[in-house]
């Protein structure tokens, strides 16, 4: 059986619903001007973070800014010693990028819709909320975006403190479950750590299904057979790239039986406007390793 689902998904999501929430009184009633005032702010500052994300930013002006940083007059030979080493770290992350010269133009209008898309995730996974709270929430807009009454923060909090006691429970038994399989393995994978890793390849090779992560990491399911998941779009994520969009693991469990394995996960694929689409990965195999492919 599944334990890290769909709806886990959303309820793990749920659950922490009131972290981040703030008081306020506009928020008791409706007030499209409160809203389109802290959508902007919102949306203004994730537009700013973004404009300083690596692909737009030229990687050879960026390295004459190092070098002024390095070569600055009046520094002590251990303070210079310490900026050319950062700027050895700097040249050894980003040696593509300067050998390329290649950067972006800003899409200011595509981050906006990455920023709409991420609003209209969270408003759809807060129309989860029970009833009863949903019925107290004047605009679920402004809810999406961090404020509340009082009244509905003072509702959420036992609902979310019982609903992570539940969410943790179905954590505990799969993680469980999932050691107690990797103990049959080959060898010791860590399973329980696959989570939030990037997914950039699936194929088979051989009669073995190779799952591809970050820096040529494989993980190779011997003898492998795809249970679900099979045809389903990969986003290879790449940094270097604006809105590549990316296929992520979410989740991962492992389970056995009769000498044969089958690891369940749910991957998270976000396009290149950030819309989002769930979807499950199965595959059985006889065993798995992971294997790093230069």
């Amino acid at each position: 059986m599944k334990y890290f689902t769909k709806e886990f998904y959303t309820l793990q999501r749920l659950a922490f619903a009131n972290n981040y929430l703030k008081t306020s009184k506009k928020a008791e009633k409706k007030n499209d001007k409160f809203y389109q005032r802290i959508y902007d702010k919102r949306c203004d500052f994730y537009v700013n973070n973004e404009r300083r994300c690596e692909p737009y930013i030229d990687p050879k002006e960026e390295l004459r800014k190092i070098d002024e940083f390095c070569n600055a007059p009046d520094i002590s030979d251990e303070e210079r010693s310490r900026r050319l080493e950062i700027r050895k770290a700097h040249l050894y992350i980003n040696r593509e990028r300067i050998e390329s010269g290649i950067f972006y133009d800003f899409d200011e209008q595509t981050v906006k819709r990455q920023f709409a898309e991420r609003q209209n995730i969270e408003i759809e996974t807060y129309r989860h909320l029970p009833k009863e709270i949903l019925d107290k929430i004047a605009d679920i807009r402004v809810f999406a975006l961090g404020y509340a009454s009082a009244e509905v923060i003072n509702l959420l909090r036992p609902y979310c403190e019982k609903l992570r006691k539940a969410v943790k429970q179905i954590i505990d038994t799969a993680y469980a479950e999932t050691n107690k399989s990797e103990k049959l393995l080959n060898a010791k994978l860590n399973f329980n750590d696959y989570e939030t890793v990037p997914v950039l390849s699936l194929k088979e090779i051989g009669g073995d299904i190779y799952l591809e992560s970050e820096d040529n990491e494989y993980l190779v399911f011997k003898g492998g057979k795809i249970l679900e998941g099979q045809g389903h779009r990969i986003y290879p994520y790449n940094s270097h790239i604006p809105n590549s969009g990316w296929s992520v693991i979410n989740t991962a469990e492992l389970h056995s039986k009769e000498n044969e394995f089958e690891a369940n996960f749910l991957i998270s694929n976000l396009n290149e406007i950030g819309q989002e689409e769930l979807w499950y990965l199965s595959i059985s195999a006889t065993d798995i390793i992971e294997k790093t492919i230069k």
